[in-house]
């Protein structure tokens, strides 16, 4: 009752976000007084019964008039409810203690059994939105409120499930760490309670009850992770191709061709699948506009501001970029302030030139070897004599020791050469912030490729 009382008064207050979130802890409560009603107005069957209750009272008959006792009840109770201070702890642990006699997982009807969530969680597409504000109990039942509207309006969200989750950020906030797992705190899914959602707490600080297994919202969140990454890779792709070309490629493959046309090292079912459906969305877009392109990719979430939330998908818009700092021997793979990737490098001190480059050419096995001087892939800046690529000396790696060039461990650039496509920009420098450690994904990403990115008619004299 008393999280229905609170969502009453919410809503009163035209907090929508709040109500809705109370009104899903309500659960039987809200659809005891509402039937499935948003704000407590009558439906239509209500209307009908109280109809006929008049006209059986006309003919002389006793009969109560559910919809007159109720909104006394509802009166009498807000009355007294609206000088109970709200307390979201107080009540957090009364809707705890219900999970635990009634044997729910502090959501509305989330069963207890792992097997259960695990099954639940596991099914569907899944979409994410990041807590970018504190994590205090206010701030917490705002997010989840606001998630829930975002939810309920298709529009918005087309997953069949919403993961809050909680991402880390380094160098006060400058960097969030992408190859770092996110914390999450719940998900909301559509069920036949009286508000329509299901959540699953996975954060026992949030809803002070015994959280559900992240095992699963965690597995899942890797694979919507790896989608968000391969998708970026496409829209930069596109980008560097029509640059360089002055037309959009009809074709993911296109894009995936032999040496020097090789603008991507190679594609997956996934990258294909989103080439298409982006390019559709894409012409539909520039039809709508009068022949105006998109500035940015799609985004399911991206309508719905709220600076206590941020639609996950949106943190990839920008192209992907490296960055190489200097001073901490770092190379980093970033999309706007998403860290991707971050790799040690072997530099050349003041040999290393500083300023802006583009990749302008992608080689597997340079000079035809994959162990020779620059390892088993280059990518050459700029048409310059300067370089991205491997080396035998895995020792200089965090040194000043090549003649200029950028070097990488052989597992680190092999990945990295999946990852950029050709035309991707590069910016050298001092102090970029970017981090002295290093972020790997527990799972590199690899393309598979079908093409030849070799090039035995150039031997390579780059200034390593």
């Amino acid at each position: 009752m008393a999280w229905y009382l609170l969502g009453r008064q919410y809503a009163a207050k035209g907090e929508t976000g709040k109500a809705n979130y109370c009104f899903a802890q309500a659960g039987e409560v809200y659809r005891a007084f509402e039937e499935g009603t948003v704000f407590g107005a009558p439906d239509e069957k209500e209307k009908e019964q109280e109809a006929s209750d008049d006209k059986t009272n006309a003919k002389g008959r006793e009969t109560r008039k559910p919809g007159k006792w109720k909104t006394a009840l509802l009166v009498l109770l807000l009355l007294l409810g609206s000088h109970i201070p709200y307390q979201p702890d107080r009540l957090k642990s009364s809707a705890a203690e219900a999970a635990e006699a009634s044997g729910t997982n502090g959501g509305t009807a989330a069963p207890r059994s792992d097997a259960a969530t695990a099954s639940s969680a596991a099914s569907g597409s899944l979409d994410v939105v990041y807590a970018v504000s504190g994590d205090s109990a206010a701030n917490r039942t705002n997010q989840i409120g606001e998630m829930l509207r975002r939810f309920q309006d298709k529009s918005l969200i087309r997953a069949e499930t919403l993961l809050l989750a909680e991402p880390e950020w380094i160098k006060e906030r400058k960097w969030l760490l992408w190859p770092v797992p996110a914390k999450p705190i719940v998900t909301v899914q559509h069920s036949d309670t009286a508000a329509g959602t299901h959540l699953t707490y996975y954060d026992a600080k949030t809803c002070q009850c015994e959280p559900a297994n992240r095992a699963v919202p965690a597995a899942k969140y890797a694979e919507w992770q790896n989608e968000q990454l391969q998708q970026l890779i496409v829209r930069t792709a596109i980008s560097t191709f029509e640059a360089a070309n002055g037309k959009t490629p009809d074709k993911i493959e296109q894009m995936v061709r032999s040496y020097p046309d090789n603008w991507m090292a190679g594609y997956t079912p996934a990258m294909k699948a989103y080439f298409d459906r982006y390019l559709a969305e894409r012409q539909g877009g520039r039809a709508a506009a009068g022949g105006e392109q998109p500035a940015s990719a799609p985004s399911g979430a991206a309508q719905a501001g709220n600076a206590s939330l941020l639609p996950a998908a949106e943190a990839l818009q920008q192209p992907l970029r490296i960055l190489v700092d200097k001073t901490t021997h770092t190379l980093a793979l970033v999309s706007g302030n998403v860290l991707l990737r971050s790799y040690p490098v072997g530099l050349g001190g003041e040999r290393t030139p500083e300023g802006e480059f583009t990749i302008t050419e992608k080689v597997r096995n340079p000079n035809g070897r994959d162990n020779g001087t620059f390892g088993s892939r280059g990518m050459t800046l700029s048409d310059t004599l300067y370089a991205i690529h491997g080396t035998n000396q895995p020792s200089s790696i965090g040194k000043d020791k090549s003649l200029g060039c950028i070097r990488m461990l052989k597992p680190d650039v092999e990945e990295l050469f999946d990852i950029v496509p050709k035309g991707t920009k590069v910016v050298i420098g001092q102090n970029l912030l970017i981090p002295a450690e290093t972020y790997r994904s527990d799972a590199p990403l690899r393309v598979p490729s079908s093409t030849d990115e070799t090039n035995p008619n150039k031997t390579y004299k780059w200034l390593d």
